[in-house]
């Protein structure tokens, strides 16, 4: 598996066909492309896509590039970038094309990055959600507001009392958790566990 980083030393760019010509020196069929890349950087390419496309459909069409490749050379043509594509069942080639026109020399990151925005946001929201569950745990641990810890509640009687009952994440800290003695104290029942 590839990581984003891995995937960002690619040099995949949006380009326009702005020209295209029969290749006929190609051992398969194909044709030559001129592609825009934005800035006045034209390349050349080659691609074996004659079954569903002629010279005069695909100028100014917007296709999707790899541009990192070295130049090959095939037959008397120089190919300076790779123009993808997706092969249907009958082995033809159709285009990988944007599905509305983006800048020239436009690479895919923008939808990674929206994306990861929220990953960061959903693993704070975590974090402050798991914080917020432990200090609602040491809340609840048996204790006296004025810093005592709790005798064990004489059932009989109506449970243990505290002279305060407010409560604080620095008086659960200062003064600890008594371990509970579960003959007296029951999971359910009782005024601490009501």
């Amino acid at each position: 598996m590839i990581t984003w980083s891995d995937f960002e030393l690619l040099d995949i760019r949006v380009g326009t066909i702005v020209r295209a010509e029969e290749f006929p020196e190609a051992k398969k069929p194909a044709f030559k492309l001129w592609v825009d890349l934005g800035g006045g950087e034209i390349r050349h390419s080659s691609a074996q896509i004659t079954d569903l496309y002629t010279p005069e459909v695909l100028v100014g069409k917007q296709v999707v590039c790899v541009c990192g490749f070295p130049p090959k050379q095939i037959g008397p043509w120089l190919s300076e970038v790779l123009v993808t594509g997706f092969h249907q069942e009958d082995g033809s080639v159709a285009l990988c094309t944007p599905d509305m026109p983006v800048p020239n020399g436009t690479p895919p990151t923008v939808a990674h990055r929206r994306y990861s925005l929220f990953t960061i946001r959903y693993s704070l929201f975590t974090i402050r959600y798991s914080l917020f569950t432990i200090r609602y745990s040491l809340l609840s641990l048996p204790f006296c507001g004025s810093g005592e810890m709790a005798d064990a509640p004489d059932l009989g009687s109506g449970g243990a009392t505290c002279e305060s009952s407010s409560l604080s994440f620095r008086t659960i800290i200062n003064v600890g958790y008594k371990e509970p003695d579960l003959g007296t104290y029951p999971h359910r029942g009782g005024s601490l566990y009501a």
